[in-house]
């Protein structure tokens, strides 16, 4: 009989699997540079990530210290619509897991 501590190693060994599979898809280089960029502003979301762009970073973390995840999605999208081939992820720190 195996243990539940087995399956749940087995089933977080395959959702990594997985998901490394996704990222290589969508990054297939072996280095893939992706700035955080601490979100206080849509303005400095904004600069900010201009200069990660003229960089040649492949892409960008948002993430907020302050504020709502409401206002950090408001703030992708119109990051999207400035950049809409290039790969914007957020990290919403107001919200539990």
């Amino acid at each position: 009989m195996r243990s539940s501590t087995h399956d749940e190693a087995a089933g977080h060994k395959a959702n990594r699997s997985a998901n490394l599979s996704r990222f290589r898809r969508v990054f297939p280089q072996r280095h893939v540079v992706l700035p955080v960029i601490h979100v206080e502003s849509t303005e400095q979301a904004l600069r900010n990530a201009r200069i990660a762009r003229s960089a040649d970073a492949d892409g960008i973390f948002l993430i907020n210290h302050t504020g709502f995840c409401e206002d950090l999605l408001t703030i992708h999208r119109r990051l999207h619509d400035e950049f809409p081939d290039w790969w914007i992820g957020i990290n919403c720190l107001d919200l539990d897991p």
